[in-house]
């Protein structure tokens, strides 16, 4: 599922996964957060982890590389948006994910399992079709955007 989510005061697509065993994020991406004003106060820093960890499926180069490699965690607070990709809604309060850092990331970011079954997550469909993601924990209820079809 794909839902919106705020970094300081830019909206940025973030990918809800639950078949996910980490959570992650591109590292540029990442470094582009940590350097952009509106956003740099919201990254809480880079951390070095104590162990590589290779990651498969989720990122752009299918062979196995050191891009495939995660060691560097990036602490980041988000917040969910409502209405989806032009939502401005904030809902709920400010969370801290702790992402991996992966140079080849699919996506920007991608918040897997571990995260949501802390937080406890629940997906439904109102009577207009429009899905939501539920962050139970923190009172959050999230547009999911619709497929392009």
């Amino acid at each position: 599922a794909i839902v919106v989510v705020s970094v300081g005061t830019k909206k940025f697509r973030c990918v809800i996964d639950t078949g996910a065993a980490r959570s992650l994020i591109r590292t540029s991406f990442a470094i582009d957060l940590a350097k952009d004003p509106s956003c740099s106060e919201h990254v809480r820093g880079f951390f070095r982890g104590d162990r590589m960890i290779r990651i498969e499926g989720v990122h752009k180069d299918q062979a196995v590389s050191d891009s495939s490699l995660v060691n560097v965690v990036c602490s980041v607070v988000l917040q969910f948006l409502t209405g989806g990709p032009t939502g401005t809604k904030k809902t709920g309060p400010p969370i801290e994910v702790e992402f991996g850092c992966l140079g080849s990331c699919a996506d920007a970011m991608i918040i897997g399992m571990p995260e949501l079954a802390r937080w406890g997550l629940k997906v439904e469909n109102d009577r207009q079709d429009q899905c939501y993601v539920e962050i139970l924990k923190y009172g959050v209820r999230a547009s999911v955007e619709k497929e392009k079809r």
